[in-house]
């Protein structure tokens, strides 16, 4: 894993401008951006490979699942041999969690781990995003609610960078490559860019819309 990780880093903290285009060209990008989440409900599976400071790298299988409404999702992390090591379901900003393993701790760890599922499972915001082109030209989709951002930037048509800022800080980056029409990357790269921040490398087993 280690050897395409560096693809997320020196990408930059910086605040991206976002400049106009025309009408044509913002409906286009918007339409885009819309098709990179998944629709409704559905249950994925992905093999999670994840890099953590001071740490042994490891490889684990991480489920997701959310209904019809997506008005919550449920994520359960495990060993290869299944045994369950973190069980939790998010509502919103509340997360209820189900089952911790020593030594996760259930509300850092669940908040960690749940924001990054959200980053890159899910519509950032329900209404329209502002749409436009990044100084180098790259179609850009931007949601802000006025704490936290998000950053969709189309780098092809099935691959696409996303960037979460809280307070003008970068908080998380992704790569996502090979999008299906069903709105699931086949591959994954995130890197949280917190105080203990991590890696991990999400590889798609198998995805089933409900």
């Amino acid at each position: 894993m280690l050897a395409v990780m560096p693809l997320l880093l020196g990408c930059g903290s910086a605040t991206t401008n976002v400049f106009p285009t025309t009408a044509e060209h913002a409906k286009t990008t918007a339409n885009a951006c819309s098709q990179l989440f998944p629709r409704g409900g559905f249950e994925a599976t992905s093999i999670v490979e994840a890099s953590i400071p001071y740490g042994d790298d490891t490889s684990l299988i991480a489920v997701v699942t959310s209904p019809s409404d997506q008005s919550e999702f449920r994520s359960v992390m495990m060993t290869q041999e299944g045994m369950v090591l973190f069980d939790a379901t998010r509502r919103g900003e509340h997360i209820f969690v189900n089952r911790a393993l020593p030594p996760l701790d259930p509300a850092g760890f669940g908040r960690q781990m749940t924001d990054d599922i959200r980053l890159v499972s899910f519509r950032p915001q329900r209404g329209n995003p502002e749409v436009g082109l990044t100084e180098r030209g790259v179609p850009i989709c931007r949601w802000s609610d006025g704490e936290r951002t998000v950053d969709v930037l189309l780098s092809g048509a099935t691959n696409v960078r996303m960037i979460e800022t809280r307070g003008g800080r970068t908080v998380r980056e992704a790569w996502l490559r090979n999008v299906g029409k069903d709105g699931r990357a086949r591959e994954i790269l995130l890197e949280n860019t917190g105080f203990a921040g991590y890696r991990l490398r999400l590889l798609l087993q198998s995805y089933e819309p409900k």
